[in-house]
């Protein structure tokens, strides 16, 4: 080989290289509205704020709401109304960044709205729009609960937040749903005190962006940034183009993060409205992307005590459910995957990976037993920063349910308890039928 080649070789290798270590600039543009839902609780002592405007009608409440709810669970730390453990469960949980919690108490933070019902069944609701505990100088909206038409209705409300350095106020986009309510009918009392109920919601744009690589060109969607919290965690949607229907990826990030996006690894940031992404090395498998190889998944059943290995399960289709019993929605799906197990067996083979801690593993057997759920089950414990199998399929939502195929791919990927009725409709475009009970 002469000289020259050899040079230019050289010069290629170094530039790939440098290519490899230079970050990626997306454009972000303003796209459709995202809202992110807050529950507001009631209060006993209505005489926090002035001016309570609805203590002579049948039924009322003093309710309230937090801006930032990661510095509302530790002011309940600090009062001693919850745990160290329980804080840092939470945090956790739902991977909020303790970046943007000050350890002196924020009043601001907190929200807080009057509803009540009058005598003529009208419902009233007052927001303290201004943050000055005094509903005096707020709207009075009524609305007629026989007519069930909730709009949402745009506020600014007046908050305070911790940006990491200093405490500062700013009016933000909310908006309210005055004839919703947060949580099932079963969590409510009786019928007028889910009436009482009102949702608060933030209000984002969504970010949208494109990204073209060497092997494929990706649509990008930043959902949920909050820009008072520069570096807060966000919903990062990316998705091949053309888009393909069963390919459902929505993964949650931090600008601490790594985000994988096929075989890539990057940091992602966003920074005026451009999200930034920093090459962080390459890996062996997508993380359970769509039509990707699946990564590799083996243990021993802590229920048959038998060992199971994905590679040992090639020329079949396996579903993958990631659950938890923590995970109200994955107790709620348990009849839909024990029906499905029962229609699909012949063609499909049930894992379910819990994600858990380890003193659960009693009530997941219980569960597992008590539902007569006779597939293959596997632990992943979630106390371990060392435990690799939820983590390898970039599982940040519970229950998350992925189909992969007889090659060893992954076909299917949904979140929640729509995932199953996806799955039906993607089994029907390839052919696999159920098989019922009887015929």
């Amino acid at each position: 080989m002469k000289i020259k080649e050899i040079i230019l070789i050289i010069v290629c290798i170094c530039c790939a290289k440098f290519a490899f270590t230079q970050s990626i600039t997306v454009p972000l543009a303003l796209g459709a509205r995202y809202v992110d839902r807050l529950a507001t609780k009631p209060v006993k002592d209505s005489s926090i704020c002035k001016n309570f405007p609805y203590a002579s009608y049948p039924f009322y409440s003093l309710r309230q709401t937090t801006y930032n709810p990661i510095q509302g669970i530790y002011e309940l730390f600090l009062d001693g109304t919850t745990t160290h453990a329980e804080y840092k469960n939470f945090v956790e949980r739902y991977r909020f960044d303790t970046l943007y919690v000050t350890k002196q108490k924020l009043p601001g933070n907190v929200i807080y709205l009057a509803t009540g019902i009058d005598s003529k069944g009208i419902k009233h609701v007052k927001i303290d729009a201004n943050g000055n505990r005094d509903f005096s100088d707020d709207v009075d909206y009524t609305y007629d609960l026989n007519t069930k038409q909730d709009k949402p209705v745009p506020l600014k409300v007046k908050i305070s937040y911790f940006d990491g350095q200093k405490v500062s106020d700013v009016f933000v986009n909310m908006e309210m749903h005055p004839l919703q309510s947060f949580f099932t009918e079963a969590s409510y009392k009786s019928v007028d005190d889910q009436n009482l109920d009102v949702v608060l919601a933030k209000v984002y744009p969504v970010l949208e962006g494109s990204l073209t690589l060497p092997d494929q060109a990706y649509s990008i969607q930043v959902l949920g940034y909050d820009s008072l919290y520069k570096k807060s965690s966000f919903s990062l949607m990316i998705k091949r183009n053309p888009i393909i229907p069963n390919e459902k990826n929505n993964f949650r990030f931090s600008s601490q993060d790594t985000v994988g996006i096929g075989y890539s690894k990057y940091r992602v940031e966003i920074d005026n409205r451009s999200l930034i992404l920093t090459p962080a090395g390459r890996s062996q498998f997508a993380g359970g992307d769509f039509n990707t190889q699946a990564p590799e998944i083996s243990g021993i059943d802590y229920v048959s005590k038998k060992p199971f290995s994905l590679k040992n399960e090639l020329g079949n289709y396996v579903l993958i459910d990631f659950w938890g019993s923590w995970c109200v929605p994955c107790i709620k799906l348990i009849p839909e995957l024990k029906l499905a197990n029962s229609e699909y067996k012949h063609k499909i083979k049930f894992l379910s990976i819990a994600y858990d801690k380890r003193v659960n593993i009693s009530q997941l057997k219980e569960i597992i037993s008590d539902n007569g759920l006779n597939w293959n089950h596997l632990f992943d414990d979630r106390e371990d920063r060392n435990s690799q199998l939820a983590k390898n399929y970039k599982v940040q939502q519970y229950p998350t349910t992925i189909l992969i195929d007889p090659k060893g791919k992954v076909v299917f990927r949904s979140i929640a308890s729509t995932g199953l009725k996806d799955l039906v409709n993607f089994l029907n475009t390839i052919g696999i039928k159920p098989v019922h009970k009887g015929k």
